[in-house]
Formats: C-alpha cells, structure tokens, sequence
C-alpha cells in the first residue's frame, strides 16, 4: 500500500571446463531497484521523498572461480607411477573471488525544526558527494561539508539512499588433497585460506550530520 518496488538486471555467465582439470565460472550481474519506501517520511503528501534505490540492490556484482587437478600422480600427465606421484598426485587448488558495489546511505539530521514526530529528517545537501577514502577518527570516508543540518521546519534536500558507501572486494584460495582408499571410499585433506589478501571490508560510514 505504500508504494511500488521495481527491480530490473543483465545476468551473464560463463563455465568452462577445460582438458587436464581446469574448471572456470564467471558471472555479473548489472541491476537497478527502486524502492517507494526508502526512508521513513509518514506524511501522505510528502512520502513521494522516501523513493530512492533499493538498498538491497548491487549495481554491479561480479564472481569469479577457478579449480586445478594438479597433472601430477595416477591418470595424470606427469609423475603417474613411483614415490613422487604417490605424494604429488591427488593435489587441486581453487580460488575464488567475488566483489560489488557499495550498499546504500541516506544522509540524516536531527528533526528537532522538522516538528514532525516518527518521520525520518534528512540533511541537506550544500555541495556535490564526495568520497575521500579515509579511514578512523579525523580521516573521513566522504567529504561531510557537502552536507548540512536543517534547522527549518522542512525536510532536507539530500536523496533517499542517494549515496553508496565502500565496495566490497574479496578473494579466497584453498588447496584440496584427496586421497582415494577405494572405488567408492575417499577422505579428503582441505587447507583454506579466506580474505587471502587481508583486505579490510569497511561497513557504511556515520550519516547523521549532527554527528559527524
């Protein structure tokens, strides 16, 4: 009753599995999503202000995977029989890696002017977004002069979900050993590395600018 939720997306993807144990996926994902409820303004005639991007729509996605059988060890190219196949053979490595966009912010303020109780206030927008990158105390992720308190009884003129935060990057590796007793009885040995590159993933910066 509140209003319309609208989702459109390109979905491609790609898997390959090659010759001597060699598998790769790929897929993206371009999507767009409006919400009708964005925000929280309750004034009928203002609410038309809580439509912004959905904030559980990626703009883009991307995933990546790879698996190898390492040619090494029985029914392999290399080093089939003997002591050193025995111990080589058997080994598959994997990768995986998956990134996207940032998830959404809406930049509030106090609603003390606003006068409108259980209705969300947010800030005005004084300047073009801005993002710098910082991280911690004093090192701000955006710049905060393009945004402003609101200290009439209106609602700011910064966007409902207008903004998005950090990115997420993100790549795992592992390495597989199976060793095969039987036709039909096997144990495998795992070593699994996550975040391999010990990215820091950020959550959303602070938007109250009251606080900020």
């Amino acid at each position: 009753p509140l209003g319309r939720v609208d989702y459109d997306s390109l979905q491609v993807s790609v898997n390959r599995r090659f010759s001597e144990g060699l598998a790769f996926t790929a897929s993206y994902a371009l999507a767009k999503g409006t919400d009708a409820w964005a925000t929280g303004i309750l004034i009928p005639e203002y609410r038309y202000l809580n439509e912004g991007p959905s904030s559980h729509v990626s703009p883009n996605k991307l995933d990546l995977s790879a698996s190898y059988e390492l040619p090494f060890g029985a029914g392999k190219r290399y080093l089939n029989d003997g002591v050193a196949g025995a111990v080589l053979g058997g080994w598959q490595v994997n990768a995986y890696f998956t990134a996207f966009s940032g998830s959404t912010m809406t930049m509030t303020a106090s609603g003390a002017s606003l006068n409108a109780p259980g209705s969300a206030q947010r800030a005005d927008e004084v300047a073009p977004f801005k993002v710098l990158g910082g991280v911690g105390p004093n090192s701000p992720w955006f710049d905060t002069a393009s945004f402003a308190a609101v200290t009439q009884p209106r609602f700011g003129t910064s966007k409902a979900n207008g903004y998005r935060g950090p990115g997420y990057a993100n790549l795992d590796a592992s390495l597989f050993r199976t060793f095969r007793f039987s036709q039909s009885v096997s144990a495998q040995f795992r070593i699994e590395a996550l975040n391999l590159t010990n990215t820091p993933h950020f959550a959303n910066p602070g938007t109250n600018v009251n606080a900020i």
